[in-house]
C-alpha cells in the first residue's frame, strides 16, 4: 500500500494506492509518529496504528473471506526471517501477519464453518485421515491432496477407542505445514502453521513456525502478538 516511488512501472500499485501512501504519509504528523513509521487503520477500531517501517508489508496477503474491498487493515512483517543483527520487535517465531475488521470473521468452531466449505469437505473425505491425540483432546485431519494438516481442539475428549471425528463446538485452532526455507545461506526445513483469532475490537491472523506438529501455547503467543499490535496504537 505504501511504496509508490522507486519501483519499476509494472511493480507499482494503482495510483488509488498511491494516494492512500501519501495520505498514510500526512496521518503519521498527527499521529505522533516518526519519519521511521507508517500509519494504518482498522476499520471499526477508532484509534490509528503506528506500525515502524522494518515492519511493514506492502500489502494484506490474505483478505479473509468475510473482508470486502472497502474493509481496512494492515500487513506486519515478523522477525523469523530478518537479517542477523537487525532489530526486530515482533517474536522470533513470528512469519507474517495482518489484521482484519472485527466482523470479517465468525470464528473456527466446526458450527462456524458452512457445511459446502472445503475444511468441511476435507474433514469428511474418505481420502482423509482424522487422528486423535494429545488422550483424545486433539484430532488431526490431513489428506494426501493437500499439503497442509488441520489441528483441532475437541471441545469433548474422545475416549480411547474412539474413532476420531468432529463436531459443534470443535476449534480447528491451527492449520500446519512442512516447508524448506533458506536462513543464513543454509536450507532449514521448519514447520509453519497459520491462526485466525479475534481480539478486544479486531481479527489477527498471523504465520508463525512451531516446534511441533501439534502447536503448543497458542493462546500465549495469541496474547503476545495482540500485546505488540497494541502497542502501535498512536497515542494521541
Amino acid at each position: 500500500m505504501v511504496y509508490c516511488t522507486g519501483l519499476p512501472l509494472l511493480m507499482r500499485p494503482l495510483p488509488q494506492i498511491c494516494l492512500q501512501a501519501a495520505s498514510t504519509l500526512m496521518l503519521a504528523a498527527s499521529c505522533g509518529c516518526s519519519q521511521n513509521y507508517l500509519v494504518y487503520s482498522i476499520s471499526g477500531v477508532q484509534a490509528k496504528f503506528c506500525v515502524p517501517k522494518s515492519h511493514t508489508l506492502p500489502e494484506v496477503l490474505l483478505k479473509l473471506p468475510g473482508a470486502s474491498v472497502e474493509d481496512k487493515g494492515f500487513a506486519f512483517a515478523g522477525c523469523r526471517y530478518a537479517p542477523a543483527g537487525t532489530q526486530c520487535n515482533v517474536l522470533k517465531s513470528i512469519i507474517t501477519g495482518s489484521t482484519a475488521p472485527y466482523k470479517t470473521f465468525k470464528g473456527w468452531r466446526w458450527q462456524d464453518f458452512p457445511n459446502d466449505t472445503p475444511i468441511r469437505a476435507l474433514a469428511s473425505s474418505p481420502n482423509s485421515t482424522l487422528k486423535s491425540k494429545h488422550h483424545g483432546s486433539v484430532v488431526v485431519v490431513s489428506n494426501k491432496q493437500d499439503w497442509r494438516w488441520y489441528v483441532w481442539l475437541k471441545a469433548n475428549h474422545l475416549s480411547a477407542n474412539e474413532k476420531p471425528f468432529l463436531e459443534e463446538g470443535d476449534q480447528l485452532i491451527a492449520t500446519c505445514r512442512t516447508q524448506t526455507v533458506v536462513i543464513a545461506d543454509k536450507n532449514v526445513k521448519e514447520i509453519a502453521c497459520n491462526r485466525i483469532v479475534r481480539g478486544q475490537d479486531y481479527v489477527l491472523n498471523y504465520s508463525f513456525v512451531s516446534d511441533t506438529p501439534i502447536p503448543q501455547g497458542v493462546e500465549t503467543l495469541d496474547s503476545t502478538v495482540f500485546s505488540q499490535i497494541d502497542s502501535w496504537r498512536c497515542k494521541q
